[in-house]
């Protein structure tokens, strides 16, 4: 919401360096001009936002969007510029960042559960959505019983604050083991 009359533009100058999904490298924000809360929430974002996350903006300016801690860039550049376009039209995503170890898939949070998982023992299965949701079960009857829980656990944490202008991520196992 925006509150008083005026409106104050931000404009980003310089040219930027191609973006290095590993880093914090700085936006693409040459040619854009952000509104004081887009600038905010853009602060806001590079505090906050965690590695597989994005940042959009509208071609004016006014409206923004940000995601982060999604378990792909996919997804991450997908919800920021679903939650621009709720806001404004012509989105694009001027910033983003990867994990900086490399890793392709996961969030810090999703990396931490993963490792967990792998030092577990007995059958077991780790499925995860690109949302950002993960669920893991270890010493349970079999595999396929270990699976259909990691799903269902996953699943249910993916519906939680899901707005539904977002696009479904579907839960996948992506690790089993056990017989």
């Amino acid at each position: 919401m925006i509150v008083g009359v005026g409106l104050v533009v931000v404009t980003v100058l310089g040219a930027m360096p191609p973006l290095d999904h590993r880093s914090r490298a700085k936006p693409d924000t040459s040619d854009e001009r952000l509104s004081e809360n887009a600038a905010a929430a853009y602060a806001t974002w590079q505090e906050e936002a965690g590695f597989f996350a994005a940042f959009a903006v509208s071609q004016d300016g006014s409206a923004w969007g940000w995601s982060g801690e999604h378990n792909s860039m996919a997804a991450a550049e997908t919800n920021a510029v679903a939650r621009c376009d709720r806001r404004g039209r012509a989105c694009r995503v001027i910033d983003r960042r990867s994990d900086p170890t490399g890793a392709q898939t996961g969030s810090a949070a999703v990396q931490q559960q993963l490792a967990r998982f792998r030092r577990s023992t007995g059958p077991g299965a780790f499925a995860m959505s690109e949302n950002g949701a993960s669920y893991w079960v270890a010493g349970r009857g079999d595999q396929a019983q270990a699976a259909a829980e990691a799903l269902a656990g996953c699943n249910e944490r993916r519906r939680i604050n899901q707005p539904d202008y977002l696009p479904d991520w579907p839960c996948q196992v992506i690790e089993r083991r056990g017989e």
